[in-house]
């Protein structure tokens, strides 16, 4: 199959809530599936290959490529079982899956089946698994051929040998084995392969793959990020006051009809008095895409019998309500985690005419130019300086979310600066909020492979311990920059 074609296959995948290895995206691996769903899984693949992988279907997808006849099962059991795993974290906040998602998983991954092929579902697999590979043998430079195939350096989600996979690279010419003076195989790129890998990197980044990697990231963590707004206030004590002069910013009156985005666990709607300043005379629709954050503020709402309150799934570049629906449209730090245009157009469109949107979030800054950050995050800041880059965070810079609101087409935009100050004292609060929690540096982070990735969260932790006994707790501060921007429609 010509590679030209694979980008809008991808993007179809990925529109029919298909997924592969979402275990990348910081899911617990123990647990996922119980035995009767593993059974149910495992059997649907095995028949689904049986019957539908077949030479021509082979021939048809891979031309002459070399494709070992297990791997039809393997893509099809790791699709159905990663399809199922980003199901629970969407519709359950968890990570075990049940059989309702199991079922759900194998209806649509039949449906592409049906309206595509069987090869073509193998195709999209072995590109996006083949990226993996091939990202941690250029990574490294080589690789033991025994870590290749027990996958636990790049892999460690699946639960099978990859000696197929390690077949199928080098009768392709993708890899190269050698052996060591030890007498130990290993792998290496060919040129073929690097060409390849670029070709699959291009491919995944455009139709928006490592993007949506990233999202399920963020997702998956705070659906189980329970401590998240109790750490909050620990390291950024000025968190609350923030909130309340964002509210002061945005001019709530009582009785108006409030969408909220990203509201997370209910902080702002609760703790920062959005529900007292609207009133039970006014409405509070509280969305987010972490069903986990959202039990837990119905528990509050529940708790404080607020009726006019409530919360639903959803996300911010794609709003379940109709045009003109709300007095106001407002969050708090829930911007950095969208697609930036699309969220405010959204925000435009569900807000009424002359009605506010308005959004408080911090704004991407260097902070290789604070001395005690650059000594503890400099593994992270020389990985990007190695490509002549700054370090890839989510992080807008603040022009261009203004910029971003102008070309939406408000009436006015207001903006104000607002910084808040963040304590990094204590090394362990810090690793677990900025990148076990919010995930700050994951897109840094998701250039690496898996092994890399946890090498380098476990030296910043040491790292963290050396520099915050090194420099005096005045010095461990960090002044996020941030905006208040209100827009009137």
């Amino acid at each position: 199959m010509d590679f030209s074609m694979m980008p809008a296959l991808m993007r179809d995948f990925l529109n029919r809530g298909l997924a592969i290895s979402p275990w990348l995206a910081g899911v617990d691996s123990t647990g996922r599936l119980n035995v009767d769903e593993f059974a149910r899984i495992d059997s649907v693949s095995r028949e689904l290959s049986n019957t539908m992988w077949t030479h021509e279907q082979q021939v048809l997808y891979y031309g002459g490529l070399t494709i070992p006849q297990r791997i039809g099962r393997t893509a099809v059991y790791e699709i159905l079982a990663s399809t199922a795993v980003s199901l629970a974290h969407d519709q359950l906040g968890q990570n075990g899956v049940n059989a309702l998602m199991t079922e759900q998983a194998i209806e649509k991954v039949v449906q592409f089946i049906q309206d595509h092929s069987f090869g073509l579902l193998v195709r999209l697999y072995t590109l996006a698994t083949g990226y993996e590979n091939m990202q941690a043998v250029k990574f490294y430079g080589s690789m033991l051929e025994h870590d290749f195939i027990n996958s636990s350096m790049h892999r460690p989600w699946v639960d099978y040998s990859l000696e197929d996979e390690v077949l199928v690279g080098i009768e392709n010419n993708f890899y190269v084995r050698k052996i060591n003076t030890l007498g130990q195989a290993y792998l290496e790129l060919t040129p073929a392969g690097l060409e390849t890998f670029k070709i699959m990197e291009n491919i995944l980044e455009e139709t928006g793959y490592l993007a949506r990697r990233i999202r399920q990231l963020h997702i998956s963590r705070f659906n189980v990020f329970f401590d998240y707004d109790r750490l909050v206030e620990e390291i950024s004590p000025d968190t609350h006051p923030y909130r309340r002069e964002f509210l002061d910013f945005v001019s709530i009156q009582p009785g108006m009809r409030v969408l909220e985005l990203g509201c997370g666990d209910g902080n702002l709607t609760f703790e920062a008095g959005l529900a007292e300043r609207v009133g039970p005379e006014g409405q509070i629709i509280g969305i987010d895409p972490s069903i986990g954050m959202l039990k837990r503020a119905e528990t509050i709402r529940e708790r404080r019998h607020l009726s006019f309150v409530r919360f639903e799934q959803g996300r911010a570049e794609q709003i379940p309500y109709p045009d003109d629906t709300f007095d106001i449209v407002l969050g708090t730090a829930f911007l950095h985690f969208t697609v930036l245009e699309d969220a405010i157009k959204e925000m435009h469109r569900v807000v009424r005419p002359g009605g506010i949107v308005a959004s408080g979030h911090p704004n991407r800054f260097d902070p290789a130019e604070i001395p005690f950050f650059r000594d503890w995050f400099s593994p992270i800041l020389s990985s990007a300086a190695s490509r002549k880059e700054k370090p890839r965070n989510f992080l807008p810079d603040a022009a261009t979310v203004i910029d971003a609101f102008h070309n939406t087409n408000f009436r006015t935009v207001e903006v104000r600066d607002r910084p808040f100050t963040t304590y990094f004292t204590d090394p362990v609060k810090a690793i677990h909020h900025f990148i076990h929690g919010v995930g700050w540096f994951q897109e840094e982070l998701a250039t690496l492979p898996w092994k890399a990735r946890q090498d380098l969260i476990e030296e910043l932790q040491l790292r963290g311990q050396r520099v915050t006994k090194q420099y005096p707790p005045e010095d461990l501060i960090l002044r996020f920059p941030s905006q208040f921007i209100k827009a009137i429609k």
